[in-house]
């Protein structure tokens, strides 16, 4: 077993998280918004609504890490308070958005590891850490433009 596969193996064991994961087909996105002050506001609020409605009512607050990017423009950040705001004011349940370096985190290193995982799928069919995870996932990953039709540009083969 590998040491990213030990890893896998010990975070998976641990039952008190869950993990859910989107993918945006970067061929299929047009692009007038592919720049980041308009692709990650337009894709960010789909699997953060999805996590949101799955919390349950009874929920005391919500409190959201992300990390500390380039991405993280007053656009990224606007588009997680309304999204936010949306889901969660109308059921009074209190939340907070906290910017951290992943490398302070121990939640986004997770997050991280399985965005790995997910990428490794995804771009080379190697399943192996994705495999170990499975247990921890809320749902298969989201393929927000699985049914786009059009792409705009075809991937050089190498």
């Amino acid at each position: 077993m590998s040491n990213k596969e030990t890893v896998a193996a010990i975070l998976s064991s641990h039952s008190n998280w869950n993990q859910t994961a989107s993918i945006v087909e970067m061929s299929k996105v047009n692009p007038e918004i592919r720049s980041s002050h308009s692709f990650y506001p337009t894709f960010l609020r789909s699997p953060l609504r999805f996590v949101l409605r799955g919390r349950p009512s009874k929920s005391t607050r919500i409190v959201i890490y992300t990390d500390k990017l380039q991405i993280n423009t007053e656009f990224v950040k606007k588009a997680k308070r309304l999204t936010c705001s949306d889901e969660l004011e109308s059921r009074n349940i209190p939340y907070h958005i906290y910017h951290h370096s992943s490398a302070s985190n121990a939640c986004l290193q997770v997050a991280d590891y399985c965005a790995y995982a997910v990428l490794r799928k995804w771009e080379f069919g190697d399943t192996r850490l994705y495999n170990i995870m499975s247990d921890r996932l809320a749902c298969t990953e989201m393929d927000i433009l699985r049914n786009g039709l059009r792409t705009y540009y075809t991937h050089e083969s190498g």
